[in-house]
């Protein structure tokens, strides 16, 4: 049957949904996948993602009976397919835990430590579940903006080139272990070209020895800056992969599509991308210099930085040679180009900060608006 996808009107909403069903399942992170099971999404992260820049979909006493009873079969089939529940209880459960339903949320079975929703055996998602993903999500965001340019344009801005060789060359070049990633057939990198939410590379820990995965987003989000959708969205699909594909590892690490540069009380910096910890449920800002040979070196340095603006003399980026360094690392020049053939091109962004590329030909340093 085709999967009905149900987008809920707020967070708190869904929230609401949560808190109902969370004890007879004895858990708030079941409840929650139940609940993207029954919305048809793939997973939490795209669940909560297409709250607000999806349409919210009409309630169950909006819609016409086919629809309605569309809506049902798809509960019920989730509910007797991943959990201990007959058709008639099924039936019973959703009576009041609909979550197309308009009114408030009802869980109708009396909570025990005898009683409770169990898992069946292949209640985890699998192949056997696909709901909605990250480009599919995506997709119908770029639908749904489709009226407004402007943020039709944010949509696509993180589905640009990621250029991973050069990333592979920048941090080998630190002193990095990285590997490349593979498709799950063995396809050779040359000819894989990950998706949004999959990771390009990956390195280590240290001492756990855990994978850590990387991704590369070709938009750039500032240090601090709180709301920028493209870059949003896609450090959500980087969650939702993590959390799905890497269940041992902590970390995982985004860069960005240009190096960023700034200098604070007469120290200048350079940030090349952003850190998410699981453990803390925290994304964190991370600056560079020529010392971050490691991730783990990386991991110490910046874990002392609270706000940048006041300082961390250990994260330096003396003369904006890291910033400088990356920059011409992507910049396309023939080979044997000499180094004075490539001249700095700047943007002034916000906070103090820089955007930074590195052009070939004739020229020379200029602080100029490309719209990069």
């Amino acid at each position: 049957m085709k999967l009905p996808v149900y987008v809920f009107s707020s967070q708190t909403r869904a929230d609401e949904w949560i808190s109902a069903a969370a004890p007879i399942l004895r858990s708030v992170e079941r409840a929650r996948e139940m609940l993207t099971r029954l919305c048809g999404f793939s997973s939490w992260e795209v669940f909560t993602l297409a709250i607000g820049r999806i349409k919210a979909s009409e309630y169950d006493e909006e819609v016409g009976e086919k629809i309605l009873l569309q809506r049902q079969k798809w509960y019920v089939l989730i509910l007797t397919r991943y959990y201990d529940l007959d058709n008639d209880a099924a039936r019973h459960f959703i009576s009041s835990m609909s979550p197309s339903m308009k009114g408030v949320f009802l869980c109708p079975f009396e909570v025990s430590d005898d009683n409770y929703i169990n898992y069946n055996i292949d209640s985890t998602f699998s192949d056997n579940y696909q709901g909605l993903d990250i480009d599919q999500l995506i997709g119908s965001i770029s639908q749904h903006w489709s009226s407004d340019p402007r943020r039709l344009q944010s949509s696509f801005t993180i589905s640009g080139l990621t250029w991973v060789h050069t990333w592979e060359k920048v941090l080998t070049k630190l002193g990095w272990l990285v590997r490349r990633c593979e498709e799950e057939d063995g396809e050779e990198y040359d000819n894989y070209f990950p998706d949004i939410g999959q990771p390009s590379l990956s390195t280590y820990e240290g001492p756990t020895n855990n994978p850590v995965p990387i991704y590369l987003c070709s938009a750039v989000r500032t240090p601090g800056e709180l709301r920028h959708p493209p870059t949003l969205l896609f450090m959500k699909a980087c969650v939702g992969d993590l959390i799905m594909n890497w269940p041992d590892t902590r970390y995982c690490i985004i860069f960005w599509g240009y190096p960023q540069r700034a200098t604070f009380n007469r120290i200048p910096y350079c940030c090349l991308g952003v850190l998410y910890d699981a453990q803390l449920n925290r994304w964190k800002d991370l600056f560079f210099n020529e010392d971050c040979n490691s991730f783990g070196r990386l991991l110490e340095l910046n874990e002392s930085v609270t706000d940048i603006i006041s300082g961390q003399p250990k994260l330096a980026d003396v003369a904006f040679k890291m910033s400088t360094s990356v920059a011409h690392e992507f910049c396309p020049s023939p080979v044997g180009a000499k180094e004075s053939d490539i001249h700095l091109e700047i943007l002034q962004i916000k906070k103090g900060w820089e955007r930074v590329r590195a052009v070939y030909g004739a020229g020379g340093h200029s602080n100029v608006y490309l719209g990069w």
